[in-house]
């Protein structure tokens, strides 16, 4: 059994635990949804396709390539978690992040000409279990209910982490230059997940409120593979540079996201 499996059967045993424990006790139960941005480093990635771009203008004529790096992910995401105490919860939360870009520009290799236009679209899943630490800030006064209306929160959070690239590689002849070419490609790989959060709820309702928050997650995914499609074959290969050095997808990065969250049976 890999690492992965092990993690992955540890979070999946977590929640079904946890979902035994929420039947018992509605009111401590909570569900969250948000919207955010991750930063991402994203180096190899990055550096891979400048690379490929100077190589392209200086073997193939190449007179303009545009290259915007990868630098953050939008990410939705739900959690499910139950607070034990005031002071302390654990949660399951899941989430999505995706960015695309666009490595474009012009061919004249000895009169030949054409456009090249090569399309990456990176997405992250992850998979976390969340332990967060609540402090009431009495000076914000109290609800009817005596619930305080703001909370400062932090924690940490661990678990694991898909990571997938999709690139089409188009090629199309312009002016006397005739024909085309597409190649389309995806690989997968998988990581751990570490971060620390800080943040603040907000309470809007008896049992409701919006938090914010922001923090710093490590994810490393290497050891891509996975199938290529050209117009004629498939081929099973690794995610590589021009250079034939594996590209790890590095997703770590500080993050902040907002939402909602309600709790259940109150």
């Amino acid at each position: 059994m890999t690492t992965m499996q092990r993690i992955a059967r540890f979070t999946l045993a977590f929640a079904l635990v946890a979902t035994a424990a929420f039947a018992g006790d509605g009111s401590r139960t909570y569900l969250r949804g948000s919207i955010g941005s991750n930063g991402w480093s994203q180096d190899d990635m990055n550096t891979a396709l400048r690379d490929l771009g100077r190589q392209l203008r200086a073997e193939m004529g190449g007179t303009y390539f545009d290259w915007t790096n990868f630098g953050n992910g939008l990410r939705f995401d739900g959690e499910v978690g139950y607070r034990f105490t005031p002071a302390f919860s654990l949660g399951l939360e899941s989430g999505i992040e995706t960015s695309q870009r666009a490595l474009k520009g012009d061919l004249n290799d000895g009169g030949v000409t054409a456009v090249y236009d090569d399309k990456w679209r990176l997405t992250l899943l992850d998979v976390t279990v969340n332990a967060t630490l609540g402090m009431p800030l009495r000076g914000a006064g109290t609800r009817p209910n005596g619930r305080t209306p703001v909370t400062l929160v932090a924690g940490a959070e661990a678990g694991f982490c898909l990571g997938v690239a999709d690139e089409t590689d188009r090629i199309q002849g312009t002016g006397s230059s005739v024909g085309s070419a597409k190649v389309t490609s995806t690989w997968r790989g998988s990581g751990a997940v570490l971060g620390i959060f800080a943040g603040a709820e907000f309470a809007v309702g008896d049992a409701s409120h919006l938090f914010a928050r922001g923090g710093y997650r490590m994810r490393r995914v290497s050891d891509l593979s996975g199938d290529v499609h050209s117009m004629s074959s498939t081929q099973r290969g690794d995610l590589d540079d021009y250079l034939d050095y594996d590209v790890t997808l590095d997703f770590s990065g500080p993050y902040v996201q907002v939402g909602y969250g309600v709790a259940l049976g109150s």
